[in-house]
């Protein structure tokens, strides 16, 4: 996923989640890969970033708190 791609995703996510469904859909339009970027979004960045340490860890590393310095 190239860097522009992941942009134009969030962009996408930002628009639905302010209720601007003509924006969404403008940018949905301009991008005919749309439902597979926002796949990629999740699978490389937003589940990586989110993910915590397993059980086996002891002590919080600095994936525990990515959410919070965002």
């Amino acid at each position: 996923m190239t860097p522009d791609a992941a942009i134009s995703a969030f962009r996408h996510v930002r628009a639905l989640q302010a209720d601007e469904v003509e924006a969404a859909r403008e940018l949905a339009s301009g991008e005919l890969r749309m439902p597979e970027l926002l796949v990629d979004v999740v699978e490389q960045i937003v589940v990586p970033v989110t993910a915590l340490p397993g059980p086996e860890a002891s002590e919080p590393c600095a994936d525990t708190f990515a959410l919070e310095a965002l």
